[in-house]
């Protein structure tokens, strides 16, 4: 055994998974993190808007976040 995975992808020295090079840019990626502090700083709810569609990000009495349109 040569250290390659049967698919032919190189494995790091340290044993981790690889990358799929073939994969498109957006699976390699890991997703951006926003922490919700600073993206609500003090208050409750924030509006994003999305192809020029509203949406209302907000924090309920639980300290859930709930998406609505």
């Amino acid at each position: 055994m040569d250290g390659k995975p049967a698919d032919g992808r190189r494995t790091p020295a340290d044993g981790r998974a690889s990358v799929d090079c073939r994969a498109p840019l957006e699976e390699r990626q890991a997703p951006r993190r926003i922490f919700s502090t600073s993206l609500f700083r003090e208050e409750r709810e924030v509006v994003i808007v999305h192809r020029g569609q509203e949406y209302r990000l907000r924090i309920t009495k639980a300290d859930k976040l709930i998406l609505t349109k």
